[in-house]
């Protein structure tokens, strides 16, 4: 995370460094003082296009790094041209094109610093805190050397800083979601989401209230008396008051999620604007700026992480790009614009009173809706396993040789799977994090869950028995002859009930494919199966997808609920004999009919399209990567199974272990059987 800090640093030394003499650059240069208004509302009146624009294409395309080049290089070049533009004709179309390729650069690299930092994303604060100094130390220097050589030396340095910047985007790693998944459908879902709508609404009047302190400052500190050098001690109190916040955000953010650390800056607003109105000495507002790392800092932290939360798989930088849009953009250009106007009519502490009252409406609104169920007062409630992960986490450390068949029990609320060739049953509970054994037998090649809640075993030899905590099996067949060799190796339950088994081969015999019905009868439904492996059903119940491992083949079949029937088998998906693709395993069916296949020696989760087009692959640090199934509450959290085949040492420390990862994406409830004995 070097880099990132590093880009934070030089990304707020540019700004410090040139910001501050915007205004009396174009003084100098004879621009009237309502053309240098116009000038000055440019920037976030195209940032509120521009920075949702270009990182929506940047997710669009996943090309984040070059993005990032060009847009860095535009801003330099921009930046250039402002430097020797000596009139209002020519200063126009060089400041549009400086805000243009400046907006986005913040958004996309949130994002990716987001998904480098995993499961530690709370920690994003953190990694801002360099950029918080930039400010205390780059800000004099460029101001000693600005009055020394001349203002264009501002130019100079910004343009250094971000040149620097772009030799730096050429060396770091920019970490993004890989393959990005169904990209209109996720903007749309943004789009419509009443939460985040909701929660950039209280950004707005936040911001556009705290507009008001940030523009008129220097001006109120000159009204109340203070002399030139308390307004750098006023800057350097603002850059000390972030400090502390971003070292405890961590903190904070777990303790009351992103909407909880925006009420605390929206507090700080008011408290801040409300003072700034009613000050009478120059010490009363220089104090009030130790406020500003919860004000400021604090609505940007809370808003990144909300965004984050939201953001539908691969639309990371998308959706901080909307939140740049208002934070940078158009709370800014309105609250500039509002709060000048209120200054003109009346005066300075009339503005600040009516900035402060914005903030406590956004305070309002936000405690009003608190109850809502939206995703920061989720994810502050829930352990973290229900947590949004972009990558596989381990949450039991079990020695699986193989792992297998991971099914979420939702009356119980756990997740069962099995470590199939010794015959043992784990549950893991999410609540607690803990895993337990809770049965341990003859080989359990796969298992459904009974109308009842007590679950079907398919074991070897053919045998299959339901099994009830603290109670014997209760064997509903014994054992089929032609399979006293095998094993069942995976099962599903159908939407009528019956249940899919199929076996493993036995020497030079082909593995089978049987249905049981309710009715306890066996039928063979195909006997030239090379190894049977995982299965699932469309949404519309019209079809079920089945695995042939050893013929690197997932089928499509046509399925008749009614008779539970097989028809018209044709491929879905026949995977290249190729070293690193691996073998398709297990697999289960999302709410959208996108099909999820693991990977045996495959490294990873195989996500299809459901007209069998690979969109993406989730990665995984184990080689064999087994079965996968949807639960919680809302069944967006992902359970997948590994194996280590009795050797860790050559398949890795983690191999054999329970992962757990939550994309954002919704899975349906397994169907039960109800075979009755």
């Amino acid at each position: 995370m070097l880099k990132a800090r590093l880009f934070y640093f030089l990304y707020f030394a540019g700004m410090s460094s040139l910001m501050p003499y915007l205004a009396v650059v174009y003084q100098a240069r004879g621009v009237p003082g309502p053309q240098i208004g116009i000038l000055t509302a440019l920037p976030p009146l195209i940032t509120m296009v521009a920075a949702p624009l270009w990182s929506g294409l940047a997710d669009a395309t996943n090309r984040h790094k070059l993005v990032l080049l060009v847009l860095t290089g535009g801003t330099a070049a921009a930046v250039a041209g402002m430097a020797s533009a000596q009139s209002f004709a020519v200063l126009v179309p060089v400041v549009a094109l400086y805000a243009l390729c400046l907006a986005p650069l913040m958004p996309i690299v949130d994002s990716a610093v987001l998904t480098a930092l995993g499961d530690r994303r709370d920690d994003y604060g953190r990694q801002r805190i360099i950029g918080s100094l930039a400010p205390a130390f780059v800000g004099p220097a460029a101001s000693a050397i600005s009055g020394r050589f001349g203002l264009q030396w501002s130019f100079y340095i910004f343009i250094g800083c971000f040149v620097l910047l772009g030799a730096l985007f050429t060396t770091m790693r920019i970490d993004t979601v890989e393959g990005s998944t169904h990209f209109s459908a996720g903007l749309n879902s943004l789009v419509r989401d009443v939460g985040l709508r909701r929660f950039l609404i209280v950004v707005f009047l936040g911001r556009g209230g705290y507009s008001a302190s940030i523009t008129y400052l220097y001006v109120r500190l000159e009204e109340v008396g203070a002399n030139p050098a308390l307004l750098g001690f006023a800057l350097t109190a603002g850059a000390l008051g972030e400090m502390p916040f971003l070292l405890l955000s961590p903190r904070l953010l777990k303790r009351v999620g992103a909407r909880g650390t925006l009420v605390c800056s929206l507090i700080a607003i008011a408290v801040i604007l409300f003072g700034e109105s009613l000050a009478r000495a120059p010490w009363m507002l220089v104090a009030l700026q130790l406020l500003h790392g919860t004000a400021f800092s604090g609505m940007a932290v809370a808003g990144v992480a909300y965004a984050d939360e939201v953001a539908p798989p691969g639309l990371g930088a998308t959706a901080q790009g909307m939140f740049n849009a208002v934070f940078s953009g158009i709370g800014i250009a309105v609250g500039a614009l509002v709060s000048s106007i209120v200054r003109d009519r009346w005066s300075s502490p009339v503005m600040f009173q009516v900035a402060g009252t914005a903030a406590v409406l956004g305070l309002g609104l936000l405690l009003v809706r608190g109850r809502d169920r939206d995703a920061s007062n989720c994810r502050q409630n829930l352990p973290s396993s229900r947590r949004r992960t972009m990558e596989p986490r381990v949450i039991a450390n079990v020695d699986c040789a193989t792992g297998e068949g991971p099914l979420w029990h939702p009356d119980e609320k756990v997740v069962y799977w099995v470590d199939i060739p010794v015959g043992r049953l784990y549950r893991y509970d999410p609540v607690t994090g803990e895993h337990e054994l809770c049965f341990e037998g003859p080989a359990i090649g796969g298992f459904t869950i009974q109308e009842d809640g007590a679950l079907l075993l398919c074991m070897d030899r053919g045998a299959i028995a339901i099994w009830r905590e603290g109670q014997p099996l209760d064997y509903i067949i014994e054992e089929i002859p032609a399979e006293a060799g095998t094993r069942f190796n995976d099962v599903i339950a159908g939407p009528a009930g019956r249940v899919y088994c199929g076996t493993m081969p036995d020497g030079n015999r082909p593995a089978h494919l049987y249905r049981l019905d309710t009715d306890g009868t066996l039928t063979l439904l195909q006997d030239d199966i090379g190894l049977s492996n995982g299965m699932g059903f469309t949404p519309d119940r019209k079809q079920m997808l089945y695995t042939d491992t050893r013929k690197q083949t997932i089928w499509l079949f046509g399925y008749d609920e009614t008779t539970g029937a097989l028809t018209n088998q044709r491929p879905f998906d026949v995977i290249p004999a190729e070293p690193g693709e691996g073998h398709p395993d297990g697999m289960t069916v999302d709410a959208e009919g996108h099909v999820w296949s693991a990977r045996w020696d495959g490294n990873c989760l195989v996500d299809y399209a459901p007209d069998g087009r690979q969109l993406r692959r989730i990665a995984f640090p184990v080689p064999k990567v087994s079965c996968v199934t949807f639960g919680g509450e809302d069944y967006t959290d992902m359970y997948v199974t590994t194996a280590s085949v009795g050797n860790r040492a050559a398949e890795g420390p983690l191999a054999g272990s329970l992962f757990h990862l939550n994309l954002g994406v919704t899975g349906v409830p397994e169907f039960r059987s109800r075979i009755v004995i």
